[in-house]
């Protein structure tokens, strides 16, 4: 069923990426990512299951009223389980659209977790698809640009 749900959302990925394009347009609501590194220096990379199969950082959209610090600590929590303090999500830079090549801006926060809080990932199989940690030597050659440019090292000042 799982892989049926998938094969349906890789499908569905350019109806809806071009609803989330009007959609963000429209409400001209910021999305938000967030760099959650580990004790090892590992990167936590996420694949959605509407996707194109590409990696990329935890988030997502603000809902109404909400702040980017706020919508990080839930997209998180609601991608990967991870609990993460306001206190641990260090503003970084808002990655923008022609740098992205999107149609929207994104606060890109990073936060550093405990081992034991790495090994506790548990994913929203119907959001993720997959969820892996990665170190900097080794990641996938399909990177979404938001990730590319997250993980830059002009990014990580």
């Amino acid at each position: 069923m799982r892989k049926g749900y998938i094969i349906a959302g890789r499908i569905a990925a350019p109806l809806f990426f071009v609803g989330l394009i009007v959609y963000s347009f429209i409400t001209k609501r910021q999305r938000v990512r967030v760099l959650v590194t580990d004790e090892k220096h590992r990167i936590l990379l996420v694949r959605g299951v509407i996707s194109s199969g590409d990696w990329t950082l935890p988030g997502g959209g603000l809902e109404r009223g909400e702040s980017a610090v706020d919508a990080a600590q839930r997209e998180v929590f609601e991608e990967v389980g991870i609990k993460l303090t306001k206190s641990s999500l260090k503003y970084l830079r808002t990655l923008k659209r022609p740098e992205i090549k999107s149609h929207y801006d994104a606060p890109l926060y990073r936060a550093s977790i405990s081992k034991t809080e790495a090994s506790g990932i548990k994913i929203d199989q119907y959001e993720i698809r997959d969820a892996r940690w990665f170190t900097l030597s080794d990641l996938p050659i399909n990177l979404s640009n938001e990730a590319a440019v997250a993980l830059s090292p002009t990014s990580s000042k």
